[in-house]
């Protein structure tokens, strides 16, 4: 028996002995998606402090020369990076 045939002789089971159709199989992968996906959001969001993350970004914007100038050594743009980040109160909802 070819596997052209294993396959004809398995849909054809699913199909008419399990009823299951190919938008059966579609919804459910979704579904699947869906499930694994909100899964992996809630996880990472709970892994990690956003508050953290947010205000480590706006400190590299601060430091980088390009912002301040180079004008300003590395440590006096750190040290005002480090001020204006502890002023940021941020409420995410």
């Amino acid at each position: 028996m070819s596997t052209e045939d294993k396959y004809k002789m398995f849909k054809n089971y699913m199909h008419n002995e399990l009823e299951i159709t190919r938008e059966d199989i579609k919804t459910w992968i979704e579904d699947a998606i869906r499930i694994e996906a909100n899964r992996l959001v809630k996880t990472e969001y709970r892994r990690q402090d956003i508050k953290k993350t947010v205000k480590d970004e706006i400190k590299k914007i601060l430091i980088d020369k390009d912002l301040l100038g180079d004008s300003f050594s590395y440590q006096v743009r750190k040290d005002i990076a480090d001020a204006i980040v502890k002023k940021i109160d941020l409420n995410l909802k």
